[in-house]
């Protein structure tokens, strides 16, 4: 059935739409809720631990969706330019804002010689939310061989399902049951996240019935429901985080995202006087989306933990006043940073400007 409602969208098809721009900006917001949430990890009782899994959870699908943007948007790269012009662009995009703010992280740190430096950026010990890009950068080289089977939908959905069961369905079993299992089991193509960029290309390239859809969501709500019920039931209070409903590749969140994903791609978000300002906050924030990102690893560990809480009159970590404010303020700071810096031509290509 799933199979027959599939349908491929024609080439036109492949340029941006404003649903990737709402995933894009409610992604990037949501890195920054996640980032101010630390409390989450020590397992709060109470309404503070209820909430802080509730932030935890929800938002849980960013960093995926992230992932399946990439691979909506450039997995078929090979239609629009070649090899070259598809390094060049992401080097531009994403390896050298990476470089360059990597390297300011190191610096504001202090101390040490040129090894400490390339291996702060190798492996983002600086600023570890960074983590993010070498696991992109793997993607990016896993593209440059899937932008040939792409149209090949047996072979790529075979692909997929293959890098679910090693790397989704796998990593669940390891936790469930304690196994070992070696790592050569699982077959990344350049990098763990690579199944959400064939997921991306798949859901974001097809058209679905409005029973598959309604099955997507009903999926994703129980990969949710794993996730938040799961790990509150087993972890004890006062931590350690129970993993085994955790993990961005385990098969509850791979569930979840897919179902944001696909919600945001069929609701009509042009229409409607009351999504009018929310239209406007999007066409203000998209281009500023990866700035957040670069920007609010400095803000949130570095700068506002100390100053942010008595400009809002609470303590670092307070249930309302921080973990709910604190990401807008820290989201407002990054945006008007972004604006100050790309009006600057050569500074804004650090910021990954168009």
């Amino acid at each position: 059935m799933i199979a027959k409602e599939l349908v491929t969208l024609p080439v036109g098809c492949s340029q941006r739409q404003r649903w990737i721009d709402v995933l894009t900006v409610f992604s990037s917001v949501g890195v920054v809720f996640l980032h101010c949430n630390l409390v989450y990890w020590s397992r709060p009782s109470g309404i503070s631990g209820l909430v802080s899994n509730f932030i935890e959870c929800f938002f849980y699908f960013c960093v995926p969706v992230f992932f399946m943007i990439s691979g909506c948007t450039l997995l078929d790269f090979r239609r629009r330019y070649g090899t070259g012009e598809f390094l060049l662009r992401r080097f531009k995009r994403a390896v050298l804002p990476f470089l360059f703010w990597s390297i300011m992280a190191w610096l504001s740190l202090g101390s040490g010689g040129l090894k400490e430096l390339v291996l702060s950026v190798l492996n983002t010990s600086a600023m570890p939310v960074y983590w993010f890009f070498p696991q992109l950068f793997g993607c990016y080289v896993a593209m440059l061989v899937l932008s040939y089977v792409q149209e090949k939908r047996r072979l790529f959905l075979l692909l997929a399902g293959l890098l679910f069961l090693t790397n989704s369905v796998l990593l669940f079993c390891e936790k469930l049951f304690c196994w070992g299992v070696s790592a050569a089991w699982k077959w990344p193509l350049g990098s763990e996240f690579v199944l959400f960029v064939m997921l991306g290309y798949v859901l974001g390239k097809s058209e679905f019935g409005w029973r598959v859809r309604w099955l997507i969501y009903l999926l994703g709500l129980i990969g949710f429901g794993l996730h938040y019920f799961g790990t509150w039931w087993l972890s004890p209070v006062g931590g350690p985080i129970n993993m085994l409903f955790k993990g961005y590749v385990n098969w509850p969140s791979v569930l979840y995202s897919a179902a944001v994903f696909v919600a945001a791609k069929n609701i009509s978000w042009s229409g409607g006087y009351a999504l009018r300002p929310l239209a406007w906050l999007l066409d203000n924030l998209k281009s500023a989306s990866l700035s957040i990102y670069l920007l609010h690893g400095f803000l949130v560990y570095w700068l506002f933990p100390k100053s942010l809480p008595k400009f809002l009159g609470c303590e670092y970590g307070s249930l309302f006043a921080y973990r709910l404010f604190a990401p807008l303020v820290i989201v407002a700071t990054c945006v008007a940073i972004h604006y100050l810096l790309s009006r600057i031509p050569v500074v804004r290509h650090v910021l990954g400007s168009k």
